[in-house]
């Protein structure tokens, strides 16, 4: 999510929108990537396979609001919306 900043933050400096591209495939990678924690911290049948990760463990839950909003829940959100308006804005760019 930190280098899309960078991309945004270039494609508004210049006003050119082919430098924000690249935000669209690191959005659809980072979707796959915090559903897949997402997915460590609440499915009990990957508990086993989230042993891996090293010292911190993978299906630790640091923020648990109302039950299931936790900090990849946020960042699959947070990728989700930026992936969308990403489609959105290259359908409405088209009809130009």
């Amino acid at each position: 999510m930190y280098p899309q900043v960078l991309l945004y933050g270039l494609a508004l400096f210049h006003k050119d929108l082919r430098y924000a591209q690249a935000g669209l495939y690191l959005s659809g990678i980072g979707i796959v990537i915090a559903a897949y924690h997402y997915g460590l911290q609440k499915i009990p049948a990957l508990h086993a396979e989230s042993s891996s990760c090293g010292v911190v463990p993978c299906d630790g839950e640091y923020i648990n609001l109302l039950g299931f909003i936790t900090i990849p829940f946020l960042s699959l959100i947070a990728f989700t919306v930026i992936f969308v308006m990403h489609m959105w804005m290259r359908k409405e760019l088209k009809k130009l």
